[in-house]
């Protein structure tokens, strides 16, 4: 027969033997040992095998933990350790630990690795989104301004006149405030009261106004008004010939022709109008602004009535339209 030796001691074995006389080691517990170790090769096998597979997917995927996963599948074969490492160590249970601690340590690093370039990926294409968001938004806002309506651009020509106090905005004025002069009232929102206290609180004038007009400021005291006052010197400033004018463009209106003060030959032209009236209407031909003027000719109307007006005469109407 083939001499055996035991495993455990080295001493020679007898055909069969059960026991080792030397150090009673069982003979066929070597057999187990042999059919456990194939068993859980086959295991490790497969298990590299389907580590394999894993990084590869990561790898294709742009995911570089794919390698220290590849490096850990080719730490599960059994031959890595018995045909390579076994040629440089020749303790067997050095060789045993070896193919424990090392696929340990690596799971260990891949399993740290994996959320940390995870997170990093996703920040990436978040950053990423982000910037093209903006890069977009700026070439957007950098080929498509916003386009200014022609009501902000003349409140930005009225802001530029405000320090040189031809531009009043609507507020409440001592004297001295407001210089002495003839003013367009605009209506720009819901204010339309206009008036001027002398020291002692007495109204010099007063109005309020359905639209625009024109007053006439004598410096004599304090100032409440609700809308903008704007010096009739400066309309060639803004680029406007009149208090209709720049109404129209800051209330977004066209061809205005309801109630309000106009000033003949500005405003409108002198002649001969049908009036119409909106409930119950009111018109008066007055010879200056509000605070400078005698009436002409008035009356209350209910339906239609005819005026004739001359250049330098101002036309007031409430409630009622005119046309030619």
């Amino acid at each position: 027969m083939e001499n055996k030796f035991c495993s455990k001691c080295g001493a020679k074995l007898e055909e069969g033997q059960k026991f080792c006389s030397n150090c009673s080691k069982e003979v066929n517990s070597e057999k187990k040992s042999n059919l456990l170790r194939v068993i859980l090769d086959i295991v490790r096998y497969i298990i590299g095998g389907l580590l394999i597979i894993g990084s590869i997917n990561n790898l294709i995927s742009g995911n570089w933990y794919g390698i220290i996963e590849l490096i850990l599948a080719f730490s599960c074969f059994p031959f890595l350790y018995r045909n390579i490492i076994g040629k440089f160590i020749n303790n067997k249970k050095s060789i045993t630990g070896l193919q424990i601690i090392v696929p340990i340590v690596l799971l260990v690093l891949f399993i740290a690795i994996v959320p940390a370039q995870t997170e990093l990926k996703n920040n990436s294409g978040t950053n990423s989104s982000s910037t093209t968001n903006n890069n977009e938004n700026s070439s957007t806002n950098s080929t498509k301004p916003k386009e200014l309506t022609e009501s902000e651009k003349m409140v930005l020509k009225l802001s530029t006149l405000m320090d040189s106090k031809l531009v009043i905005d609507s507020g409440d004025y001592v004297k001295g405030d407001v210089p002495a002069g003839e003013y367009a009232f605009i209506r720009f929102g819901s204010g339309q009261y206009y008036s001027e206290e002398d020291e002692a609180g007495n109204i010099i004038d007063n109005e309020n106004f359905d639209s625009f007009g024109y007053v006439k400021v004598h410096e004599a005291g304090d100032i409440s008004t609700r809308g903008i006052l704007v010096n009739v010197t400066a309309f060639e400033q803004i680029g406007v010939k009149s208090a209709k004018e720049l109404y129209e463009i800051l209330n977004e209106k066209t061809d205005w022709n309801q109630s309000g003060m106009y000033k003949v030959g500005i405003d409108i032209e002198a002649g001969r109008y049908t009036l119409e009236s909106l409930g119950s209407g009111y018109y008066a031909v007055l010879t200056g602004p509000v605070g400078s003027n005698d009436i002409v000719d008035n009356d209350n109307f209910n339906g239609k009535a005819t005026v004739t007006i001359k250049n330098g005469q101002y036309l007031q109407l409430s409630r009622a339209k005119f046309s030619e």
